[in-house]
């Protein structure tokens, strides 16, 4: 599962370190499991994670995280450098 154990290890330790009350996530909706996982999108800054609404048990609100490309480098399939991004992105 590689890359969905990073993502999931990173949103729970983003989580655990930010305490923020108004969501609260499932461990189901943080295991690393594909469907968990199927709201991403490329920032300048990282992989933006999106659990929807309906993944949240406290909210009516989406909630986001970026996990930085740095914590995930190794499975990504280009260097990370502020050129690459920006043209990903673009396209």
């Amino acid at each position: 599962k590689g890359y969905l154990d990073a993502f999931a290890n990173y949103c729970k330790t983003y989580i655990n370190e930010h305490n923020d009350n108004d969501y609260v996530l499932s461990e189901e909706v943080l295991t690393p499991e594909a469907e968990n996982y199927m709201n991403l999108s490329l920032t300048k800054e990282g992989v933006l994670v999106t659990f929807a609404k309906d993944q949240i048990l406290s909210s009516q609100k989406a909630y986001q995280i970026v996990i930085p490309y740095q914590d995930i480098e190794e499975y990504l399939n280009f260097d990370i450098t502020e050129d690459t991004i920006v043209t990903i992105i673009k396209r």
